[in-house]
């Protein structure tokens, strides 16, 4: 592809990807956070409908801001492809994480349903469910919802 070529638009059905993230998910170390990461948010672009290439860049563009790791939408493509989340996977999301991390895994998925400016109820609701799932009190989503807010009041600023 060369650089005046426009941007293909990516569209994939999640459901028809093999699942690997029940081989993964014990990862240890970055790639771990970075998997359970990718679940959650792929579960936010899935209850507002379609995967493009635009909710893929902004994922890795999250997972680099978070993780302090480069990621590029070629490598959230490799590992979108890779997963098919299934209800027992999604259920899973968090597991073997330090409370830590599972914050910054919900503070992903935040960003993510936030990113277009507002919260729609589906979006609402899958972040709920991780929180609720990832037994991450009310405090530290407090704290996730502080730290997104600031991210797009810098983003803002800028």
């Amino acid at each position: 592809m060369s650089p005046t070529d426009p941007a293909p638009r990516s569209r994939f059905s999640l459901s028809s990807l093999p699942s690997l993230f029940r081989v993964f998910r014990r990862t240890p170390g970055p790639e771990q956070l970075t998997l359970h990461a990718v679940v959650a948010m792929s579960q936010v672009v899935i209850a507002t409908g379609r995967m493009d290439d635009a909710a893929v860049q902004q994922i890795a563009a999250i997972l680099t801001r978070l993780t302090g790791r480069e990621y590029g939408p070629a490598q959230v493509m490799e590992m979108l492809q890779k997963l098919n989340p299934t209800a027992e996977d999604l259920a899973q999301v968090g597991q073997d994480l330090p409370e830590r991390d599972r914050e910054i895994v919900l503070e992903a998925a935040l960003q993510l349903a936030v990113a277009k400016g507002e919260i729609r109820h589906p979006e609402y609701e899958v972040v709920s469910d991780l929180a609720l799932r990832m037994q991450v009190g009310a405090e530290a989503f407090r704290r996730a919802v502080r730290n997104v807010s600031a991210h797009f009041q810098t983003m803002r600023a800028a």
